[in-house]
């Protein structure tokens, strides 16, 4: 049979699998069995957000920056996309109504998981897609005490019958064609709400069997995943903390294998923070609390996991290297294309939002960041779009192009080849010698970067070129932080950066290049715009030998001789 006939074949497959769920009055068969109580409680561990939970009490609903009254609404209003839909299904507000000080929130919470249950006693297409629907049901019984405790108990009946439900279509779905984090959220499901339900042991044990190969199959050893993003990694560690807690509280002990993963991932998740315990935000941050970072790290190894060590000649399938001198942190972005990386068995997967960031760097000092990318806003995908292309990145922009192709479906097309040409140490400095030639297919050359910091971490110095470019003419853009203030200072050539309200700040030179001091917008902790400024330079050679035609910076830390 040719694919096009196994393709279509395995289709049906799965449309008759899930026939009985899409059936009216199909609880009766599905749903057999069900108990009026959970077999055992999951721990709820991760904290909620209390402000998002006194709104919620009060009907609100807020995603990716728009705002439903779930009083006056469905639960598939008209008026937002399929993905704000789709984050309204999995109940992951939860846990933000659990942390709210409103005394209603506990009823809220009630009287909208009812609701959801008495309209959707069968198959919907958006609420019932394999993810929303894996999350939904480990929220449903990670919250099961919150929702159950002092309730009527036919509030427990339903929410076990629905659960039950549920469960037997997610069995029908996995794998499928699930892929990535999407496939360990659902296996996290059959896991951990299987141990709730009784006569899941089969089900349990097949999705251990899938978790362990696609564990093997998705992290590297360097502990980055095959997606990419810093965000995805943070994400999976969560899931794998509460896939071991399940374990362990079902009187089983956790597999070896999700342990060693748990240690792999904290290593690459530490390679990606700032002193401010926070992550770098290439590719996308989480927008998740130092405290519950760390926690989370914590929890995962005890806090003996090193970061994995960059070699001299690149940064292990990361992509990210990191340089630490006296208080300074710099982290680079070096990411070689998923063709390269799947070379090394590294999957070719998940390019869907990356960021075209070749070469942008982050630097901080202690607690306070200075330079960063501006990350990921939560207010849809336009935005998204937005801070995904180069200039929102402390690099070099070309022609305001992108360094890679941004596609329509959101994955990437042309992308650089990011090499690392030489990372050692000397004359008291730490250094980096970068290049990428993502502007090349599009007439831009390519992309030169040396970075020093020296051993103290005092001062950074930077070189950038740009070779080979037939038109157009290259930017170098440097957004600071939201509690960095910048003013120029000797006639254009220089800035000072002041740190919040400290005296002692930080000064930038230029030589090659004039500077301009512009507004930009950078990702709060909760993933909203926050008003900040960049450094843009333009290059201006005037004087300068051929051999020397390069913008030159400098870092450096007032009081400091450079």
């Amino acid at each position: 049979m040719s694919s096009h006939g196994n393709t279509r074949l395995a289709r049906l497959t799965a449309f008759l699998a899930t026939l009985v769920y899409r059936l009216p009055f199909n609880q009766w068969v599905t749903a057999r069995g069900s108990r009026a109580f959970s077999l055992i409680q999951p721990r709820k561990i991760w904290p909620g957000n209390q402000e998002n939970g006194d709104r919620l009490t009060k009907g609100h609903f807020r995603f990716a920056g728009k705002q439903i009254d779930m009083a006056s609404s469905t639960w598939y209003p008209l008026e937002v996309d399929r993905d704000w839909i789709s984050r309204l299904h999995t109940f992951n507000w939860l846990d933000d109504l659990r942390a709210s000080s409103d005394l209603s929130a506990r009823t809220t919470a009630r009287a909208l998981t009812l609701r959801w249950i008495e309209d959707h006693r069968r198959y919907k297409a958006i609420s019932w897609e394999p993810v929303t629907l894996a999350t939904r049901l480990t929220q449903w019984l990670a919250n099961f005490d919150f929702l159950s405790t002092t309730a009527d108990p036919s509030l427990q009946r339903a929410l076990l019958r629905s659960a039950t439900q549920q469960y037997g279509y997610l069995t029908t779905q996995v794998p499928g064609n699930l892929r990535g984090t999407g496939l360990i959220r659902a296996l996290k499901a059959l896991i951990i709400v299987g141990y709730c339900l009784p006569r899941c042991g089969q089900h349990i044990a097949r999705a251990t069997a899938l978790l362990e190969t696609a564990l093997e199959e998705q992290i590297a050893q360097d502990g980055s995943h095959m997606e990419g993003h810093p965000a995805t990694a943070m994400r999976l560690l969560l899931d794998l903390l509460d896939i071991r807690a399940v374990f362990s509280l079902a009187g089983v002990a956790p597999p070896a294998f999700v342990s060693s993963a748990l240690a792999r991932l904290a290593g690459h998740i530490r390679l990606l923070q700032h002193g401010d315990g926070r992550l770098a935000y290439f590719h996308g941050e989480p927008h998740l609390s130092a405290k519950l970072i760390q926690e989370a790290l914590e929890r995962a190894d005890g806090g003996i996991t090193p970061p994995p060590r960059p070699t001299a000649t690149g940064a292990g399938l990361a992509g990210i290297y990191r340089l630490k001198a006296g208080r300074s942190l710099l982290l680079v972005d070096v990411s070689a294309p998923f063709e390269e990386r799947a070379e090394q068995g590294y999957l070719p997967f998940g390019s869907l939002g990356r960021h075209a960031s070749a070469l942008a760097f982050e630097f901080s000092i202690g607690i306070a960041r200075l330079i960063t990318n501006c990350g990921n806003f939560d207010l849809g995908k336009d935005w998204k779009l937005l801070q995904r292309a180069t200039a929102a990145h402390s690099t070099l922009v070309w022609d305001d192009r992108n360094s890679a192709e941004i596609l329509p479906d959101g994955g990437l097309g042309r992308q650089p080849t990011a090499s690392m040409i030489r990372a050692g140490a000397g004359q008291g400095f730490k250094y980096l010698h970068l290049s990428h030639d993502g502007y090349v297919p599009i007439g831009g050359g390519t992309h030169y970067r040396s970075l020093w910091l020296r051993d103290d971490g005092l001062i950074l110095n930077g070189e950038d070129r740009l070779e080979g470019a037939q038109s157009g003419s290259p930017l170098l853009r440097f957004h600071l932080s939201p509690l960095i203030k910048a003013e120029r200072t000797q006639g254009g050539r220089a800035a000072l950066l002041r740190i919040g309200a400290r005296e002692l700040g930080w000064r930038f030179e230029v030589r090659g290049g004039s500077l301009q001091i512009a507004e930009s917008v950078v990702a709060d902790a909760h993933g909203q715009p926050s008003r900040a400024q960049q450094l843009i330079i333009a290059p201006a050679y005037e004087g300068l030998a051929p051999e020397d035609r390069a913008m030159r910076w400098m870092f450096y830390q007032e009081g400091v001789k450079p």
